[in-house]
């Protein structure tokens, strides 16, 4: 088999570096694992997981989209599209860790609230009064995680501009839109609708 074209991409690992090398294979349009090594060249040794590399860099969005800038850059589409999803994993993962944040200090709290009244009911009139919320407290992570990750994705819009998309409502009224973050602009005041029609 021909190896047409082949790329280094660079993956974190459980607090390591390493580099993959991965070939493409046009003819077929597959790719291949052709070594991997690690990141920093005084560790001369081969990892063991270097299949379990190859396969996050094929399944998660944001080395695969690195992986098709490499070696496949015409396909614009499923790149972008990558980079999409990648952008939204990252903000639910950062809103999971920020709502797993907020359910530790909504069982600390209840627990010193217990410990307070406790002090004028007794231990056992208190845990009834805070069993209801100690119970349903995993809720909070639901909430938090969702506005965490609207946070980021607008803070990332912010930062690397908008995919602005604008249509036409029932009413025929332009609304231009942002198609990553949901934030709604004035087609009069956009200076960057004109572009978001030609994309």
């Amino acid at each position: 088999m021909k190896i047409d074209r082949t790329a280094d991409i660079p993956i974190r690992h459980r607090w390591a570096d390493y580099v993959c090398c991965i070939g493409y294979f046009e003819y077929e349009e597959e790719f291949h694992l052709i070594s991997a090594r690690y990141a920093d060249p005084q560790r001369t040794t081969e990892p063991t997981n270097a299949m379990n590399l190859y396969l996050r860099v094929l399944k998660e969005p944001a080395l695969r989209a690195s992986l098709l800038e490499a070696l496949t850059p015409d396909k614009v589409d499923q790149i972008t599209k990558l980079r999409e999803e990648a952008i939204t994993e990252r903000g639910k993962n950062i809103g999971f860790s920020a709502g797993f944040m907020a359910l530790c200090f909504t069982g600390l709290a209840l627990y010193a609230l217990t410990r307070f009244l406790a002090k004028y009911i007794g231990y056992e009139w208190a845990e009834i009064i805070t069993y209801l919320p100690m119970f349903f407290a995993f809720l909070v992570v639901f909430p938090v995680q969702h506005l965490v990750q609207g946070w980021y994705i607008r803070r990332y819009c912010t930062q690397n501009s908008h995919r602005l998309e604008t249509f036409k409502d029932k009413n025929g009224k332009e609304i231009t839109w942002c198609r990553r973050c949901s934030l709604r602009f004035q087609p009069s005041k956009d200076t960057h609708a004109s572009s978001a029609r030609e994309a």
